[in-house]
């Protein structure tokens, strides 16, 4: 019995053995496909990783090439803007087209391709250490109202000490011009075109004056300025009105200039359609040239507030040709002559009203040019399934004019009225000769030419990961 006994509880542990065993060997099975699952994962992570950083070098490179074809266009335009006969054969226009073509690389060969620019193609490809490729685009800003040219400067110390007690009457007039702070030159173009997009908008859109009809166009301006501005310089009589928007909603402007247009939509008093409306008018990089061969409808008007819609048609057809009168497209090789089609053949306005809009622009930092100076660049990096975007701002800067003496106006003369000559009040110059209609070295009525605009190097001015 006992034997009998003692075999079945032998069967029953050799059971137990084997269901260990088991146990034992799936729990192992497990954990094995369980490493190897996880090691494959991590292999395929760590490839992923190493095609993104490939990616990005290559949209890295792709925005160098950028910068690389923007310096050639740059030597261009300072090459034109010194030799006038050639400035006048080639238009700036057409190296900027070339320069901003977009491009690809790999370089796509065409079907029909000869076998030299095959063996062309091929040979580059051969001598670029490139793992992958990029696209690449560059287009210009066409806005050229910038908020942050709001800020007010500091004031300098003992700034403009003696100024009035020194300036005589005739010296106040030709120089108040120039004495206008930029800031307040930017504030009046933005009312202005701030009022004209109301009044357009409203005309065309009977449920936008119902909406937004009594917001004050010249108050939303003054938000803004009260946006990018320090509070202890920004001293307005609608401040207490503008800080009431913030106080209300416990939220704190920046008071520092904006770094993107998309933080209008931070503007307490801003509806969102208001925005919508005027974001493309405006940009918060650095423009200084505003390029007249790609005026729109709206920077035209902001350029010229008056203009009508007949004018305007006129303009466009112009700028644009007419199929089927068969006129070409036109564009303008000069300031010269965009002015010859704005005051003599549309009559939009006189040659002083012309001189005078170009002049408040410049106060503000702003030229007319025929091609752009700022210029956004996407490049998009690839590398096997792995993409990479890189969106830049880069800005072509001008080379600033050294700053007029502060006894000195526009014309040369000191503001109490006598002229750098020795020309006394009256006129007339210490030999008693007349001085009227002499310049400088007394010969008669010769204006100096404007001087060249000379470009600076590249410099992106921001950078985005798209």
């Amino acid at each position: 019995m006992l034997t009998k006994f003692l075999k079945q509880a032998k069967r029953s542990e050799e059971g137990m053995a084997l269901l260990m065993v088991i146990s034992a060997v799936t729990l192992l099975t497990w954990l094995l496909a369980d490493l190897t699952f996880e090691t494959q994962l991590n292999k395929i992570r760590g490839l992923n990783y190493q095609e993104k950083v490939q990616a990005k070098l290559n949209a890295q490179s792709g925005l160098n090439f950028a910068l690389g074809k923007l310096r050639i266009y740059k030597e261009a335009r300072n090459l034109l803007e010194k030799n006038e006969s050639l400035k006048g054969t080639v238009k700036p226009n057409t190296i900027e087209k070339l320069i901003i073509a977009p491009f690809v690389y790999p370089i796509p060969v065409p079907k029909k391709a000869s076998i030299i620019t095959k063996d062309a193609i091929k040979e580059f490809e051969d001598e670029t250490f490139m793992e992958g490729g990029f696209r690449l685009g560059i287009t210009k800003i066409k806005g050229f109202l910038n908020p942050n040219n709001m800020r007010i400067p500091p004031p300098k110390p003992n700034q403009n000490q003696n100024q009035n007690q020194n300036q005589g009457q005739q010296g106040q007039q030709q120089g108040q011009d120039d004495q206008t702070p930029p800031h307040l030159y930017m504030e009046k173009k933005l009312i202005e075109m701030m009022t004209n997009t109301f009044e357009t908008q409203k005309e065309k859109d009977e449920t936008f004056d119902a909406l937004y009809g009594n917001l004050d166009p010249e108050l939303l301006i003054k938000e803004l300025k009260f946006y990018v501005n320090n509070p202890n310089s920004y001293d307005d009589g609608s401040k207490p009105q503008v800080e009431s928007l913030y106080l209300d909603s416990a939220i704190t402007p920046k008071h520092a200039p904006m770094n993107s247009i998309s933080e209008l939509y931070l503007l307490q008093g801003w509806p969102d359609a208001i925005v919508d409306l005027v974001k493309d008018k405006l940009t918060v990089h650095e423009v200084s040239v505003i390029s007249l061969n790609d005026l729109t409808q709206d920077t035209l008007k902001v350029i010229f507030p008056n203009i009508t819609p007949v004018q305007i048609e006129e303009y466009f057809r112009f700028k644009n040709g007419d199929p089927e009168l068969g006129e070409e497209p036109q564009e303008f090789k000069s300031v010269d002559d965009f002015k010859k089609v704005i005051v003599d053949q549309l009559g939009i306005t006189d040659n002083e009203g012309f001189d005078k809009r170009e002049k408040e622009f410049e106060s503000a930092g702003l030229k007319f040019g025929t091609a752009g100076s700022l210029y956004r660049v996407e490049s998009i990096g690839t590398y096997k399934k792995s993409e990479y975007k890189l969106v830049a701002y880069v800005e072509i800067p001008t080379l600033p004019k050294p700053e007029k003496p502060a006894n000195q106006n526009g014309n040369g003369q000191n503001n109490n009225g006598q002229n750098g000559n020795g020309q006394n009040g009256n006129g007339q110059n210490s030999n008693g000769q007349n001085g009227n209609g002499q310049n400088g070295n007394g010969q008669n009525g010769n204006q100096q030419k404007p001087e060249p605009i000379q470009f600076m190097e590249p410099r992106v001015v921001e950078i985005i990961r798209g």
